[in-house]
């Protein structure tokens, strides 16, 4: 926009030169008119002069005629009709004319003012000639103005166009950056939305991440729980393995010593009467040897049972071991998965809220831009506004030369008759 205002400055300063230049051909003009004028008074002057001479001659010849040869009278009178008919080479005094007479001085004088006369006719000459030149290149030279200015007023057209279809661009742009900001607001607001999602995203990460921590610190506290427990099953089984050897013992015990009655009751029968009481107490001893058998077998039986229930115990322990140290791993991974959602989670919040900056800064620069067309509609008007002036001085100009171009017309048809006329004089001896 600066260059095109330069320019619009410098084309009316242009015009402004040329409207100058027009001023000072049409100074020239005057002049070389003033001029031409002077040399049509010059030629009138020389009529006058030639007239005089006539009369002169005239009354030279009437006062001749009775002091000189009716020859010598009637010769200059021939010479003066063929100067008065242009013919400025003619010579009235001969070589042995002398001044002495008043005849002689008459010729030299004649001689003298056909001299001066040949001098200005070859001076007005030149004159004409120069003047027609001149008048022909100023001719071409407002010709070429002339079309410059047409060209410079259909430039200027094609300008004030060219502009108006700019401001209309300009005003179409500014329209669609209104409508760029407001949908930049809502995508702000939304923004705004997502801002607070992620931030929820981003505590909630946080408190998945201390959850999934506490669930591993728990998992691996339930491991060791279990691998207690394991280690209590195989003491446990041991101690059911002693308690089944003892049982046995008892059992081997309780069969000896059921034996041992048996022999005992068999031995005071043998007795008779003095081993009833022996055989009381044998059978009493049966009868704990059998009672002891009976319950060592309920312990031996008990014990299968916790054998068999410490080795579901042990079985079921490992399995939880198993799943404990799989679900250590699981809540581990889930914890991992944590870390990174939460890392994820910082890294939308980031973004969004760099998004967030992003669309303040963009609304701020839509709103310097639609500010800066604004500028340049202004611009672009005064603009315009230089393109009409231009297109109007053009205008001017284009009518002053037009009255410069009839002035010139004329002025080269005089300058021609005035060569016409010149060229007719003779004037080279």
């Amino acid at each position: 926009m600066k260059v095109f205002k330069n320019f619009t400055t410098q084309l009316l300063a242009w015009i402004l030169v040329t409207s100058f230049i027009t001023g000072g051909a049409v100074g020239f003009i005057t002049l070389q008119l003033t001029e031409l004028e002077l040399a049509k008074g010059q030629v009138m002057l020389v009529g006058t002069a030639v007239a005089l001479l006539i009369s002169v001659l005239g009354g030279g010849v009437i006062y001749l005629i009775a002091r000189r040869p009716l020859k010598a009278i009637e010769l200059a009178s021939d010479k003066a009709v063929e100067v008065g008919n242009g013919d400025l080479t003619v010579v009235f005094a001969s070589e042995t004319t002398s001044d002495r007479s008043e005849m002689g001085r008459l010729l030299l004088s004649m001689d003298n003012m056909v001299e001066h006369l040949r001098e200005q006719g070859t001076n007005m000459r030149y004159t004409a000639d120069q003047l027609t030149g001149s008048a022909q290149e100023i001719a071409a030279a407002v010709q070429e103005g002339n079309t410059a200015g047409e060209s410079i007023r259909s430039a200027m057209n094609a300008l004030n166009k060219m502009l108006e279809d700019n401001v209309n661009a300009t005003y179409s742009s500014m329209d669609l950056l209104g409508a760029v900001a407001r949908t930049m607001e809502n995508i702000r607001k939304e923004m705004g939305s997502a801002l607070e999602s992620a931030s929820e995203m981003q505590q909630e990460a946080e408190s998945g991440k201390g959850l999934a921590s506490t669930s591993v610190d728990a998992m691996h506290a339930i491991a060791g729980k279990v691998e207690q427990s394991s280690t209590l099953n195989s003491q446990l089984t041991e101690k059911t393995g002693e308690i089944s050897r003892i049982t046995d013992v008892i059992s081997d015990i309780s069969a000896q010593t059921n034996l041992l009655a048996l022999n005992a009751s068999i031995e005071a029968a043998r007795a008779g009467e003095h081993g009833r009481g022996f055989a009381v107490v044998a059978a009493e001893v049966k009868k704990l040897a059998e009672q002891t058998a009976n319950s060592t077998q309920e312990i031996t039986d008990l014990i299968v049972d916790v054998k068999r229930l410490v080795g579901d115990t042990s079985s079921s322990m490992a399995n939880v071991k198993a799943e404990v140290e799989t679900g250590v791993g699981l809540v581990e991974k889930a914890g991992g998965a944590f870390a990174t959602i939460h890392s994820s989670a910082n890294e939308v919040y980031s973004h969004v809220h760099s998004v967030d900056a992003l669309l303040d800064e963009s609304r701020g620069q839509i709103d310097s831009v639609v500010t800066n067309s604004a500028g340049i509609v202004g611009m672009v008007e005064e603009a315009s506004r230089y393109a009409t002036e231009v297109t109007s001085a053009a205008s001017q100009q284009a009518a002053s030369l037009g009255e410069v171009n009839g002035a010139m017309t004329e002025l080269v048809r005089v300058a021609e008759s005035l060569q016409n006329e010149t060229e007719q004089m003779k004037t080279e001896v």
